[in-house]
């Protein structure tokens, strides 16, 4: 039996076995008690040398060279991906949005990434304000910050526009964008076009 199950049964079942040896003669309880202890020390050292093998098990796996998923599939499938990312790059390209709406939610460009925000005034024909999110630390997921991040924009760092960001969960805190991946990777190709 494991150490820690004869522990508990142990506990559930004391005032019964505590009534039983307080019943028995000294000679036998003497002896009955030094049997246990000696059984709870090989019973815990069974235990220990168990844990110290899981461990060894543990390292050994973690000691050996894996070799990630995605180096794997791009051996397999270098040549097709090479040819995908070509058409892909090809077919991509930067969007025109002409014109600012108020409550349109819009995706912006700045120099180290992207930002979602709703336009709230527009200035300008060219020019608006945007009250923006910022991103949480899972990727792809976005906040209202606490204190409010309101900028004057220019339409010409404006991605994408038109998306509305889903509400995750209960709280209203988290939100996600069904368009992230093509944002993301117009951003790519913004930053390798400009920056």
């Amino acid at each position: 039996m494991h150490h820690h199950s004869s522990v508990q049964l142990l506990k559930r079942n004391r005032k019964d076995m505590m009534h039983w040896i307080q019943n028995m003669p000294s000679a036998d309880r003497s002896t009955m008690i030094k049997d246990a202890i000696k059984g709870g020390r090989t019973l815990r050292k069974i235990h220990m040398n168990n844990e110290k093998s899981v461990i060894a098990e543990v390292h050994d796996e973690m000691m050996q060279p894996v070799i990630p998923k995605k180096a794997r599939k791009k051996k397999e499938n270098q040549n097709l991906e090479l040819e995908d990312e070509e058409d892909y790059d090809n077919n991509l390209q930067l969007p025109h949005v002409e014109n600012f709406t108020v409550n349109d939610y819009v995706a912006v460009a700045y120099q180290d990434d992207w930002y979602p925000g709703c336009v709230i005034d527009i200035i300008e024909k060219n020019q608006a304000y945007v009250k923006f999110m910022t991103t949480c630390s899972s990727k792809g997921f976005f906040k209202w910050p606490l204190r409010e991040n309101r900028q004057l924009v220019d339409l010409k760092f404006v991605l994408f526009k038109g998306f509305t960001p889903d509400c995750i969960g209960s709280s209203g805190r988290q939100w996600s964008i069904s368009q992230f991946k093509d944002i993301q990777s117009l951003f790519e190709l913004y930053k390798n076009t400009y920056f």
